[in-house]
């Protein structure tokens, strides 16, 4: 597995979170797993905080967000956050403040959608920035999580701009919303997308927003 931290030659170590380190499962156990870093130190992986379509092996690298409960220090590869933290590395205007992380949603080992937006107002583009030249910063970022889809979003304050935004590569026609739900409008065509595989897509663009969303054809499509 690609070590994100070599590809991107980067030898500041203030520049990246501290918490995300690339593991080597050392032990097994029926509902943990053993994480071995670098420099000698470790950390337990519940099974729990394990890619669910996953099996795991002594040997298996991976790259984990560390974190501590209850005076132990434990790890987890399917948490957001991890996602944003390994996107420090490959992205300056993240670590510079240029472009903020709005929101993540992910379904670990399948997909993530990360929203993004400029601080301040600018000629930079904040998707282009996550996703770089010839995609080589989201791709690294996906090797990284084993190659999991990531999709980059525009947040924006309008929350329905910014749902339609969230089911790309869909092209929504008409977003209503009412509090906690919304219902989308799209061609007949666009439903397989807006939808996406077992309703990953919308489900994941309603948890960026933290709406229920519900995806319907147009009624003249």
């Amino acid at each position: 597995m690609t070590n994100i931290l070599e590809a991107l030659g980067i030898d500041e170590p203030d520049t990246l979170d501290p918490t995300v380190l690339l593991g080597t499962i050392s032990q097994i156990s029926p509902d943990s797993a053993l994480m071995t870093f670098a420099d000698g130190t470790q950390a337990m992986l519940p099974i729990s905080e394990f890619y669910a379509q996953h099996t795991w092996h002594v040997g298996d690298k991976y790259h984990v967000l560390t974190f501590e409960r209850d005076g132990r220090r434990l790890a987890s590869t399917v948490r957001p956050e991890l996602v944003e933290a390994l996107y420090a590395g490959p992205v300056p205007e993240i670590r510079h403040g240029v472009v903020r992380v709005m929101s993540v949603a992910r379904a670990a080992g399948e997909r993530t959608k990360i929203a993004v937006a400029l601080t301040t107002e600018g000629p930079v583009d904040p998707v282009a920035a996550m996703i770089g030249r010839e995609a080589n910063r989201v791709n690294l970022v996906r090797a990284a999580l084993g190659g999991e889809r990531v999709d980059v979003i525009a947040w924006h304050e309008d929350p329905a701009i910014y749902l339609a935004n969230a089911l790309a590569p869909a092209r929504i026609s008409s977003v209503e919303i009412d509090e906690n739900s919304a219902i989308v409008h799209a061609p007949a065509h666009q439903m397989s997308a807006a939808v996406g595989h077992g309703g990953l897509n919308s489900q994941l663009a309603g948890q960026l927003l933290g709406l229920s969303v519900t995806v319907v054809a147009d009624s003249q499509s």
